[in-house]
């Protein structure tokens, strides 16, 4: 199994200061579907700590009624994703407002874990969400 990056994709945007942190959010509020991912530190004694948001999007080129392809790269699709370094930030108010607008779909695999503790880290509600499990 070739565990490349395929090429049509580009790296990672690393979210860890102001001007970053406002750049994704320009990007999030025109989006009209969200996924995320969280990576918690369960090293404290009582509840887990989340230390990574994983943000993506992808937006349709031209066509976007022909999305039943086989890969990213046929789809023709935007792709851009986000690394959110949650310790550098005390503020998520603009986050929250994305997550929780009725208008935007959010993504999540195994919700209730990521949703629990979002809630109880940052205090982020949620509206329209997609479940893939």
């Amino acid at each position: 199994m070739d565990n490349q990056k395929p090429s049509h994709l580009g790296a990672p945007t690393l979210v860890h200061n102001v001007a970053t942190f406002a750049e994704m959010m320009a990007h999030l509020r025109s989006q009209p579907i969200i996924a995320i991912d969280t990576e918690s530190d369960s090293l404290y004694s009582y509840y887990p700590k989340v230390c990574l948001i994983q943000i993506s999007t992808a937006i349709a080129n031209g066509n976007a009624e022909d999305t039943n392809t086989a890969t990213i790269a046929e789809a023709d699709l935007n792709v851009a994703d986000y690394l959110l370094d949650p310790l550098r930030f005390t503020e998520f108010s603009e986050l929250d407002n994305v997550l929780s607008d009725p208008t935007k779909e959010i993504i999540l695999h195994a919700a209730s874990n990521d949703i629990l503790t979002m809630q109880r880290d940052f205090g982020f509600s949620f509206n329209h969400i997609f479940d893939t499990q």
